[in-house]
């Protein structure tokens, strides 16, 4: 799936802008541009999920089932990548991803397609990598500081307790 001169964008926003334009546009050739309405799924909690999106136009809410409770984990916007970890390791989605504004623009890249990409142009396909990799680690210490703010929490009331 080649990238024509016709086609849409990629624009330099979020992850995405610390390609080169060049990698943007071969990279978008990939992908699909898409207009989903509030409410549809882009993933589901235990379901295969094999591609990557990026938030063009609107909002994505993400959210899972953790032993009956619904917990928001994120509100994704304008230049957010989603299911980038899908592009690596194949496994069932973590969370539901679901439009949440009255739509949302998205490109979206297939597994498949990204595999392609790298196998035609891996000088390129190691930019888009080590992106997603900076990206994954930016997660993680997000979600290491969350976790600590939370112990910290649960320690003070703790330590509140009259015994």
């Amino acid at each position: 799936m080649a990238h024509s001169d016709s086609s849409p964008r990629l624009p330099s926003v979020g992850a995405l802008e610390k390609l080169e334009s060049g990698v943007r546009d071969k990279l978008a050739g990939y992908g699909k541009f898409e207009t989903l309405p509030h409410g549809s799924y882009i993933a589901r909690q235990g379901t295969h999920h094999a591609a990557m999106s990026m938030v063009l136009d609107g909002k994505l809410k993400v959210i899972c089932n953790a032993h009956g409770d619904i917990v928001d984990l994120a509100s994704l916007r304008p230049g957010d990548l989603v299911g980038e970890v899908s592009l690596i390791d194949s496994h069932h989605s973590s969370a539901d991803v679901i439009v949440d504004s009255d739509h949302a623009d998205l490109w979206t890249i297939e597994k498949s397609a990204f595999d392609e990409f790298l196998d035609k142009d891996p000088v390129d396909g190691i930019q888009v990598l080590r992106v997603i990799a900076g990206e994954l680690c930016h997660l993680l210490r997000q979600n290491s500081e969350k976790m600590l703010r939370e112990v910290e929490t649960r320690k003070a009331r703790f330590l509140d307790m009259d015994f």
